[in-house]
């Protein structure tokens, strides 16, 4: 994944496969448009099984960024917690390159884990090199 997570624990020794996607607990349709049409892009044809993508809501986490996410698998469903609707978009991203990562690989299964994220800035920087820009 890139970059890197900030802290991934190994979970049980058993495995989630990915299948079909039924979403729970969305807190904004958006974001279950934008999964569902990521996980249908990274994922192999034809799905069997079924994988259960629960979102979960952290607003009161004390000292931690406002957009952190955790990204829990485990052998019956995939849970997404964040804080803010930028961290489920952070999470989606992360979730959809393990996804495409495992599936390139050519094995049929997610390692059960979690992986905790966050940016390392608030903002992202923007450089124009006027030297070399010509109009």
């Amino acid at each position: 994944m890139i970059p890197i997570p900030r802290e991934v624990r190994n979970g049980t020794s058993g495995s989630h496969k990915p299948g079909k996607l039924r979403i729970e607990n969305c807190p904004d349709p958006r974001l279950a448009q934008l999964l569902g049409a990521s996980w249908l892009r990274v994922m192999p044809e034809p799905c069997t099984g079924e994988s259960l993508v629960r979102f979960h809501s952290m607003p009161r986490l004390a000292a931690s960024h406002k957009d952190m996410h955790l990204i829990s698998i485990t052998e019956d469903a995939i849970t997404l917690s964040a804080k803010s609707y930028h961290g489920f978009l952070y999470a989606i991203q992360s979730l959809i390159q393990l996804v495409f990562t495992v599936t390139k690989n050519g094995q049929s299964t997610l390692p059960c884990m979690e992986l905790i994220d966050y940016p390392a800035y608030d903002w992202r920087g923007l450089h124009l090199d006027v030297s070399r820009h010509f109009f």
